[in-house]
């Protein structure tokens, strides 16, 4: 029952976050991985990791992942 709670909290914080935050970070992420911005070599990661910021575009915590996976794309890069 209080894994439920928690789930539930978590869920509605996840919600809440996700209407407020995710178009901003949204725009932060889709906007340094953009695919015309990269080399042939480097374009379909970027592409990849394009899609998936794409399909999670409203859902705050996922986005928060892929910012992990963007800065270290981004590191590779260099």
């Amino acid at each position: 029952m209080l894994s439920e709670k928690i789930s539930y909290a978590d869920t509605a914080e996840n919600i809440s976050k996700s209407i407020s935050h995710s178009d901003k970070l949204y725009k932060e992420l889709i906007t340094k991985v953009h695919p015309d911005l990269f080399e042939e070599d480097i374009k379909t990661h970027a592409t990849e990791l394009s899609s998936k910021i794409t399909k999670n575009k409203k859902n705050y915590n996922e986005l928060l992942k892929l910012k992990i996976e963007v800065e270290d794309f981004l590191q590779i890069k260099k």
